[in-house]
């Protein structure tokens, strides 16, 4: 795979989603030698410093260790889910799962300047900079069973807007329209009561219990998703995959 100098993604963070790309796919294996920096930038044509990025990023993931003198080297590697061994799926085959038909309906969908801190904070992205809100109700049968609140920045998914989120995942387009690779989700949950509104679009009442799911979707290491589901019934069960 070759560097797209004309891209919008960094070139530290081209060089990085190959390297993790070969290493996923076995191409380089645990414990295999790196090339060398002056290598690699002939390899990709690029500077010595977008190499030493690369390489930097890799080994905070803990995807190569170095060794004075000798260069960097594959770490083994096994993801968090597989530690804990407790893995996720996502919320059309839990749906399956249940029994029931899944589907989506797109309840908003916005182009808009990013106002909240937290959000900014989790994409990496500038407060002011212009983002996708996508708003979004999961049902099983048709019965609405999750609120999802979806942000993406605009700048990096230019054309978004003319997707069809209803009949498609989001995830496959962004694989497949805009090349997103490696693509790792961190997740955390907690307890909720509903409020007013999310009650009323999941058909509940107020003060409901629910859980709240917020997921932070990564490519080559990088924020690329921020989403804020609240989920409700026996759903939750259904997103563990253990």
């Amino acid at each position: 795979m070759p560097i797209n100098k004309k891209s919008y993604v960094p070139l530290y963070a081209q060089l990085l989603d190959i390297l993790i790309e070969q290493m996923d796919s076995g191409k380089l294996k645990a414990h295999d030698k790196l090339p060398t920096e002056k290598e690699l930038c002939e390899r990709y044509q690029v500077s010595r410093t977008t190499v030493r990025q690369a390489l930097d990023e890799l080994e905070k993931m803990k995807r190569i260790y170095k060794q004075q003198g000798k260069g960097s080297f594959v770490a083994p590697f096994e993801n968090e889910a597989s530690k804990n061994k407790v893995n996720f799926i996502n919320v059309v085959e839990a749906i399956k799962k249940m029994g029931r038909k899944p589907s989506t309906i797109v309840a908003d969908f916005q182009i808009r300047d990013l106002i909240e801190i937290d959000i900014a904070r989790a994409l990496e992205y500038k407060v002011g900079k212009k983002i996708y809100a996508i708003k979004r109700i999961r049902l099983a049968d048709r019965d609405p069973v999750m609120l999802e609140e979806t942000y993406l920045p605009a700048d990096r998914f230019s054309g978004l807007e003319n997707e069809d989120l209803e009949s498609e995942s989001l995830h496959h387009i962004l694989q497949r329209n805009y090349h997103l690779l490696n693509m790792s989700f961190k997740r955390e949950f907690r307890a909720v009561l509903l409020n007013k509104e999310q009650a009323k679009m999941l058909k509940a009442e107020k003060g409901d219990p629910a859980m709240q799911m917020m997921t932070q979707g990564l490519s080559g290491g990088h924020p690329f998703e921020f989403t804020k589901a609240i989920v409700k019934g026996e759903l939750p069960l259904y997103l563990l995959d253990t």
